[in-house]
């Protein structure tokens, strides 16, 4: 069972996939409903992240373990997202994660920029430096969440130098909504 779906017996020591869900899959498999493997192993990772409130420094090692190692490159890059994207992660498993991804998957260097900048954008007005950075990476992900911490100054800037014209949208409605 877990070849056909093309599982390695690390998923069931790491304890990511169980052996319930393992003969779930495979039995939906075999129906025909879905052929494509990848999926299966996609929604265990998914499943996995979802459901854990923390992971541990040992979880993130084993989740990063079984995305390096997928074959499928669409779908590690799909799960790594996931996995870069989650608020829940620690600083130092934040750094960790974005290293390892980065230096296995090259094409997420642009997404893991962009979430190094959304995770610098806390609930507090930015200062001018990370402003600037965030208005240079160009990003309209991370522009978005600067439309929400922006000064009056900085959504000026944003109104006349955002990135789209959802992200100057978003500026002129804050403006007016927030200092009038």
């Amino acid at each position: 069972m877990l070849e056909s779906l093309g599982y390695t017996r690390l998923w069931l020591n790491y304890e990511i996939l169980t052996t319930d869900e393992l003969a779930a899959q495979y039995m939906q498999f075999r129906s025909g409903e879905d052929t494509n493997t990848e999926h299966y192993r996609y929604s265990t990772l998914k499943r996995y992240l979802t459901t854990k409130q923390m992971l541990t420094d040992d979880e993130l090692d084993a989740y990063l373990g079984l995305v390096t190692a997928e074959q499928d490159r669409a779908m590690a890059a799909a799960a790594a997202v996931d996995l870069i994207k989650l608020p829940k992660l620690t600083t130092s498993q934040f750094e960790q994660a974005c290293k390892v991804l980065d230096s296995v998957e090259h094409r997420l260097t642009k997404l893991i920029d962009r979430w190094k900048l959304v995770r610098k954008l806390t609930d507090s007005q930015p200062n001018e430096k990370l402003f600037a950075e965030c208005m240079l990476e160009g990003d309209q992900v991370v522009q978005e969440r600067l439309v929400s911490l922006a000064s009056a100054t900085q959504l000026q800037h944003l109104i006349e130098f955002g990135i789209t014209k959802k992200v100057r949208k978003l500026a002129v409605e804050k403006l007016r909504t927030r200092f009038s």
